[in-house]
């Protein structure tokens, strides 16, 4: 088990390593910058999910920056677009399993699922198929939570 979780560390930590090196910085605008912060949060994500305590708290840290940045970024997207749709499951996510906190994760999916909702009648048909499937996800999630 410890050979697999020192593979998994080394493999995240380089993929942040050029995410915060290189493609976060360099992102121009808020489709690019918030995909990227999604990445290193998620990164992050699975480094606290298999790290000790004093570790994890670390990984969490870094995952709720680059996740707060990216939804930040994220607002100058469409409510229906994949990437903004998707950065808010894998927060709301992070925020119920990593850090334990299911009424932050709730009001994070159920914000995105109503803004969403609002739109979905006007979405540009390249989203709208990919949208509805992350709609139902966060849909899911929030029943699964309020149980």
């Amino acid at each position: 088990k410890s050979k697999v979780v020192a593979e998994l560390q080394g493999i995240c930590n380089q993929a942040l390593q050029v995410l915060k090196s290189h493609l976060v910085p360099t992102a121009s605008d808020a489709e690019t910058k918030s995909f990227f912060l999604k990445m290193q949060g998620d990164y992050y994500r699975y480094l606290a999910e298999f790290a000790d305590p004093e570790a994890k708290a670390q990984a969490a840290a870094g995952a709720n920056e680059a996740y707060t940045a990216g939804m930040q970024a994220a607002e100058g997207l469409s409510s229906v677009h994949p990437v903004r749709l998707g950065l808010s499951l894998n927060y709301s996510v992070f925020q119920h399993e990593v850090n334990g906190d299911t009424k932050s994760a709730e009001f994070t999916a159920s914000n995105a699922l109503h803004l969403a909702s609002q739109e979905i009648g006007s979405a540009d048909e390249a989203f709208k198929n990919d949208a509805l499937l992350t709609m139902q996800l966060l849909q899911d999630n929030l029943e699964l939570w309020k149980q």
